[in-house]
């Protein structure tokens, strides 16, 4: 049962000859006491597949040896690790997953066995991608992309391996490119003048109260699409954001918001006014109780939000923003007011106060300065008690 290499020359169509390199080891015997192989490679160099032989006999004597199947990768991940996924990711994550392992991946290497699959195959996909992986023909990907996508296939071989496919995620061995820091951009947002400017040019338009109800809230743009009256109460001044709009593919689905958790948001007595005004306005046929819809009573689609506040910016004389920007300028605002950063994340719904930090912390201007003086006061104060000889206080 040790097994051993045999060597095998290809000749292709063209007359090039490519020397490849197999493990031929005993896996046990049939009922009728046949004895049973399975091959294994084919291997580049004979010192990989002696290397794999070593792995497959000792796989073999402690009972970890899997049988290679003749599933391919693109088998597996279309037609059984969806299936694996779908209690674990929301619908948009599984499209975006999807897209990118239908466009980058499954083209170049989906074909090829799981079993089959080596740390040296992925090498080349990503070099390849890094070359000339846009769709449009334009040239390579960025690092961190490819980073991305690295990533994605490491998850889906790991739960191969966890469904007893294969032995081994070979994307371990695998070299992705660095994951570079992708260069900052600087975020866009209105002062207060500017968006009081705004909310008057609007103050005729239809979707008025939305436009009030994103700047005032910093809700995103499929949560106000999503929104619901039932979740809206203007007795109490609050929001319970607890559900989102987006698109897959064709479809405009509705969903948890984007970190999984529901919020609460407290409204300011206009904001409340408005929002009143607008419930009385509103046609009492909108569909399933949402609070901004089209004409027919159907609900927004949030592409919809940015196509219409982008056309309503361009008739004022105000810096050029997109309709999240909305959220920034809220969210600056807020923070230059001196609201504390934690309230600032609950209202945005970022998973914690240091993501708000991460994003806002340049609007914050003279913080630095002002613990400068607060830890030399404390410093001066100190020294002034020790020049007048008055002991200090000990605690115990």
């Amino acid at each position: 049962m040790q097994g051993h290499i045999r060597k095998r020359t290809h000749t292709t169509k063209t007359g090039k000859k490519t020397v490849r390199w197999y493990v031929v080891v005993d896996i046990g015997k049939t009922l009728d006491g046949k004895r049973r192989q399975k091959w294994h490679g084919g291997y580049a160099s004979r010192g990989d597949a002696e290397q794999a032989r070593a792995e497959l006999v000792s796989g073999i004597y402690t009972g970890t040896y899997i049988e290679p199947s003749g599933i391919t990768l693109g088998g597996w991940i279309t037609d059984h690790w969806l299936a694996c996924i779908a209690a674990r990711a929301k619908r948009t994550t599984i499209a975006s997953y999807m897209a990118n392992l239908r466009h980058h991946v499954l083209p170049t290497i989906g074909g090829l066995r799981l079993h089959e699959l080596t740390a040296a195959h992925l090498d080349a996909l990503y070099a390849d991608l890094l070359r000339n992986g846009r769709i449009n023909g334009s040239g390579g990907l960025r690092p961190r992309t490819v980073g991305n996508i690295h990533m994605l296939v490491h998850l889906a071989i790991a739960d191969a391996c966890s469904a007893g496919i294969i032995r081994r995620n070979v994307a371990e061995d695998a070299h992705p490119p660095r994951r570079t820091r992708a260069a900052k951009q600087p975020i866009r947002a209105w002062d207060t003048n500017e968006l009081a400017h705004f909310l008057g040019s609007v103050a005729a338009d239809h979707l008025q109260a939305l436009w009030h109800l994103a700047a005032l809230t910093g809700m995103r743009r499929g949560e106000i699409a999503a929104l619901r009256w039932r979740n809206l109460d203007l007795t109490q001044s609050r929001i319970a954001v607890a559900e989102s709009r987006t698109r897959v593919g064709t479809e405009t689905i509705t969903s948890t918001p984007k970190n999984g958790a529901a919020r609460t948001v407290d409204l300011d007595p206009g904001t409340v006014e408005i929002m009143k005004r607008h419930r009385r306005r509103q046609s009492l046929a909108s569909l399933d109780g949402h609070v901004f819809v089209y004409p027919n009573g159907s609900p927004l689609r949030p592409d919809y939000l940015s196509e219409r506040f982008l056309r309503l910016a361009a008739k004022t004389d105000l810096p050029r923003i997109r309709f999240h920007d909305l959220r920034h300028t809220h969210a600056t605002i807020a923070l230059r007011a001196g609201v504390p950063v934690h309230v600032v994340a609950q209202r945005l719904g970022h998973a914690n106060a240091s993501m708000t930090l991460a994003v806002y912390a340049h609007v914050m201007p003279g913080q630095q300065a002002t613990a400068a003086r607060q830890i030399a006061d404390l410093l001066t104060a100190s020294a002034t008690t020790e020049a007048s000889g008055v002991p200090h206080s000990r605690a115990g």
